[in-house]
């Protein structure tokens, strides 16, 4: 049974989402909390397999609360998949760079929200399609990197 986290604000946002995992019975909501700061706390004291994180919440963001997990709790033992509405190419990067391991939009389908999670669970990473757009644009944005020829 794989045991998971819920973290948003919004109490009928926590309920749809456990209502979507109900669909994977291996898939086992150990709590739901309503902002970032009781995240690291309830981690210490209730082991899961994934958090589902909000982005925006009163207290700390979705992005400080993934930090702070992270400096608990490494990628390889607790994942984390920051699930929002916003997908904004900035807050996507900082997602990604607090340690998230994937990034969904709040409108995905309880099939795409299981594929997502079974595929980070198995130690891939799950983006939207806008998480997608956003890190190829930043790549872009980058200059090319330089190439060894000899290696071709």
């Amino acid at each position: 049974m794989t045991q998971i986290l819920i973290v948003d604000h919004q109490d009928d946002i926590r309920a749809g989402i456990r209502a979507m995992l109900l669909l994977d019975p291996g898939l086992v909501v150990a709590g739901d909390l309503s902002d970032g700061l009781q995240a690291v706390p309830f981690l210490r004291t209730h082991p899961v397999d994934l958090v589902l994180m909000d982005i925006r919440m009163p207290g700390i963001d979705g992005v400080e609360a993934t930090r702070r997990i992270r400096k608990e709790h490494p990628p390889e033992e607790l994942r984390v998949i920051v699930l929002t509405t916003f997908d904004h190419d900035d807050i996507v990067l900082a997602a990604l760079r607090a340690g998230a391991n994937g990034f969904l939009s709040k409108t995905v389908s309880p099939a795409e929200l299981v594929a997502g999670i079974t595929e980070v669970l198995a130690g891939g990473g799950a983006l939207s399609a806008a998480a997608t757009a956003a890190l190829i644009g930043h790549m872009t944005d980058s200059p090319p990197p330089v190439i060894d020829q000899e290696l071709l």
